[in-house]
């Protein structure tokens, strides 16, 4: 195939294009896209002619074998047709299909008005790729009509990417990244979102009372949280999935106090705590946060102004934590045989909440797929995911559970259930996850200890 330049009145529709079917002739085959495009062919030549052609998307045309100086084509016929028709007024006044039906003469009546406008010289000469033969370029054009191709074909935009292009600093491009890049989501997440509803989702954060709920804003394309970043991405990740799954629909919750309701009903510790409240009287977004205690912040950290990731600094609060519930597990409250687990128990057990969050985090998380790994190689399941590779951790506690169940129908575990239902890595192992994969996130003692709580049941179960 070689580069080439062509005039108008070179090309020649296909007679073989298969939008059409076979045309005995050239005036039939521009006939029968008329009739089967109809307006979108006036919207196409109302580009080409405030436009001209586009730069990244070329002609492909042959040699027609009888008609040598003519060239045939192939891939384009839509916008060779358009072409011709507005350099040719005289062959819109005599084609037949424009007589077909009153949208056909509407039709007709706008292009005889664009082609009054037109000047070849708007797309002359234009560029082509002149392949040999019609057999060269088939692979070509199959790729180019049969969709994405497993990413071989041109892959439609998504929504949020279709955004990112045209508003880049838009509300909810900023929201999308931040979930897709701080989110630590699994693969079957990133499907989720990939096609998710983003404007439904938008509508749930589209209100300054919504944000303030949510405790971010979006500065000049940035998120700006004012409560511990990784409860905001938590929250906003809840959301996502809840829209996801049709349980969050703006047409059922349409009004701004709907939305505030929906968010009230999310589970205890989803909502991100607020460091500051302001008393306004009104008390219209009072009682969202559940049990969570909101603190004045000192006078230090107001207008403090935040760091490069978009976080206010934390405020830390100067509640004492009781020795009871500085731990997150006892040595009693399992009976673990392996060696190098029984260490980390130990470990775990000795480690103060209060003062060593980072550590007792990554513990925990290590402490829980190995206890995992453990139970399924006792029982001779696999552990291996895609690619032969070891499963994610979501996955791992789905296949001990569902053992679990299998060896005793009437088991209860209604957290560990949830999660599996949920087909998601689930708020509290994402959580674990991230704490040793995300330097966004800051483990928090209370949601260890939430954490560690609702894990105890499944651990004793393994280790009983």
């Amino acid at each position: 195939m070689i580069d080439a330049v062509l005039l108008i009145d070179d090309l020649m529709p296909d007679f073989l294009n298969p939008r059409i079917g076979n045309a005995a002739t050239r005036l039939e085959s521009i006939n029968r896209i008329v009739s089967l495009q109809g307006p979108k062919l006036v919207n196409l030549a109302q580009s080409i002619l405030s436009n001209g052609l586009s730069p990244i998307d070329r002609l492909l045309v042959i040699k027609d074998e009888k008609f040598p100086e003519h060239h045939v084509v192939i891939e384009g016929n839509r916008r060779a047709t358009a072409m011709i028709l507005l350099a040719n007024p005289r062959l819109i006044e005599t084609l037949d299909a424009f007589e077909s039906s009153a949208d056909l003469k509407r039709c007709k009546a706008k292009l005889l008005g664009l082609a009054a406008s037109f000047s070849r010289s708007t797309v002359e000469p234009i560029k082509v790729v002149l392949a040999p033969n019609r057999e060269a370029t088939r692979y070509w054009v199959q790729l180019r009509h049969s969709g994405e191709g497993d990413g071989v074909g041109v892959t439609r935009w998504r929504v949020i990417e279709s955004a990112r292009f045209t508003d880049p600093k838009s509300r909810i491009v900023a929201v999308a990244d931040l979930l897709f890049t701080e989110g630590d989501l699994s693969g079957v997440e990133k499907e989720m979102l990939d096609e998710l509803a983003w404007s439904t989702f938008d509508r749930f954060i589209d209100s300054p009372r919504l944000r303030e709920v949510l405790c971010f804003e979006v500065v000049e394309g940035m998120v700006i949280t004012t409560s511990p970043r990784n409860r905001v991405v938590n929250a906003l990740r809840e959301i996502a999935f809840r829209v996801a799954k049709g349980e969050f629909d703006s047409r059922k919750q349409n009004s701004v106090e709907d939305r505030l309701n929906a968010l009230a009903q999310l589970p205890s510790g989803v909502l991100p705590p607020r460091p500051t409240v302001e008393r306004s009287g009104e008390g219209d977004e009072e009682g969202l946060h559940g049990s969570d205690p909101v603190e004045k912040d000192p006078p230090a950290a107001i207008g403090t102004k935040p760091d490069v990731t978009g976080v206010l600094p934390a405020v830390k609060s100067t509640k004492s934590t009781t020795r009871a519930k500085d731990r997150l597990f006892r040595r009693s409250d399992f009976v673990v045989t392996e060696p190098r687990l029984q260490d980390i128990l130990k470990e775990l057990s000795d480690l103060p909440l209060s003062s060593k969050p980072n550590a007792c985090a990554v513990l925990l998380r290590v402490f829980l797929e190995m206890s995992v790994l453990h139970y399924l190689q006792d029982a001779g399941q696999g552990t291996d995911g895609r690619g032969g590779k070891q499963a994610e951790l979501f996955v791992l506690v789905e296949r001990a559970f569902k053992h679990m169940k299998l060896k005793d129908p009437s088991l209860q575990m209604p957290q560990i259930e949830s999660l599996v239902a949920a087909q998601t890595t689930g708020l509290r192992l994402r959580e674990l996850h991230s704490y040793v994969h995300n330097r966004h996130y800051f483990p928090a003692p209370a949601d260890l200890l939430a954490a560690a709580g609702e894990l105890t049941p499944f651990l004793r179960k393994i280790w009983s």
